[in-house]
């Protein structure tokens, strides 16, 4: 919950993140910034897993030094309390699971990803055409199911994490003011997304299109999830933060 006691849409249903802060035994601040942290490393090693599986030598380290030098990395170190550790964190395992052909862990993956935010839906697309390639649509759907149960419930139930008794986090005019912020610097809303995402993955996206001939069939396949988030931020959900998720594609 928000200063005035209420919760802007759709921060209630992404419950994840603030249960685990509201367990730990730090003020909320630090809270967020243990969890984002820790989130963050998750996401170096998976990313390491892949990278060492894929290529060798110094292209590991080049590729983990991109996602360090991430705007999105740095917007979570300095703005511990948004929850896109978690995104970051989760689309780098599922990504892991498929490479190794580990289906199992999905199924607790995915649903405690949409959970932290409902943007880990759209890694249901390479689950899915993996799924088809490797012949596990059935371990594909019940996976699926779970994750858009979980978004259902929290959608419809309204549950709200109250980690606001020990701190403030951010008044009820943040957004508006952010909003407006934006605007004035990059001179449009539509302008402030696009910067976010032009910023989301920097110098990675210009580099991206160079690796595509040497990409495996599994970036590939999660590549589809890239217009989708296009078409997300053309509606201007969320900013650039959309492409979250492609992460380990880009990088």
């Amino acid at each position: 919950k928000i200063n005035d006691g209420s919760v802007i849409p759709p921060f209630r249903q992404r419950i994840l993140v603030p249960l685990l802060v509201s367990a730990l035994p730090f003020p909320v601040p630090w809270g967020f910034a243990v969890v984002s942290s820790t989130m963050l490393g998750v996401t170096f090693a998976a990313t390491y897993r892949l990278l060492k599986r894929w290529f060798s030598g110094r292209v590991v380290w080049i590729g983990l030094a991109l996602l360090a030098a991430c705007g999105l990395v740095n917007a979570i170190l300095v703005t511990p309390l948004y929850v896109d550790a978690a995104v970051l964190m989760v689309a780098a395992v599922v990504f892991v699971c498929l490479n190794e052909d580990r289906w199992t862990p999905l199924l607790l993956i995915v649903p405690l990803g949409v959970a932290a935010h409902e943007l880990t839906l759209l890694l249901l697309i390479p689950i899915a055409i993996t799924a088809w390639r490797r012949k596990k649509l059935p371990d594909a759907a019940v996976t699926g199911v779970l994750g858009i149960g979980v978004w259902w419930l929290l959608h419809r139930s309204g549950w709200v994490v109250n980690v606001n008794n020990r701190s403030n986090l951010f008044t009820a005019t943040h957004r508006e003011e952010m909003i407006r912020w934006n605007a004035v610097k990059y001179g449009t809303v539509m302008g402030a997304v696009w910067a976010h995402v032009i910023g989301s993955y920097g110098v990675a996206w210009l580099l991206a299109p160079f690796g595509w001939k040497r990409a495996n069939t599994l970036l590939k396949d999660g590549a589809w999830m890239l217009p989708a988030c296009t078409v997300l931020c053309l509606n201007g959900s969320d900013w650039g933060r959309m492409f979250l998720v492609t992460m380990p594609v880009v990088v």
